[in-house]
């Protein structure tokens, strides 16, 4: 499959390139394939998860070896479903708390809010 996609991005491109009167700065037949060894995912909705782990780890090359799974296939399905709620978990607070989030102080201190509602009631209800 990658290599039909492959030949319609190289057609497209080179045309481009043709339209607007340049050179092509690359061959595409010098490109080279590289395909990192991946955990399979459990199911069809977590490939975002995946993805984003597996940018976030890769070091640029097809021996990545992808901490974030480390043991995946030793795990059964209960214990890989977990995990992938904890990673869903971990991207999200990244993204929220980060520093270029124009609302960090705004997600900040609702979550604190919350957090001390939830302690309050929980205390309230022992």
């Amino acid at each position: 499959m990658f290599d039909v996609w492959f030949k319609e991005v190289e057609a497209f491109v080179i045309e481009l390139y043709k339209h607007w009167k340049l050179a092509i700065p690359f061959d595409f037949s010098k490109f080279k394939w590289e395909t990192p060894k991946m955990p399979s995912q459990p199911d069809k909705d977590n490939c975002g998860v995946f993805c984003m782990k597996f940018l976030a780890e890769w070091e640029g090359d097809s021996k990545t070896s992808m901490d974030s799974f480390k043991n995946w296939n030793k795990l059964k399905k209960q214990d890989k479903v977990a995990k992938l709620m904890d990673l869903r978990i971990e991207i999200c607070s990244t993204l929220l708390t980060h520093s270029s989030n124009s609302k960090v102080e705004y997600v900040v201190n609702q979550a604190a809010s919350y957090y001390e509602e939830m302690a309050q009631k929980l205390q309230h209800d022992v």
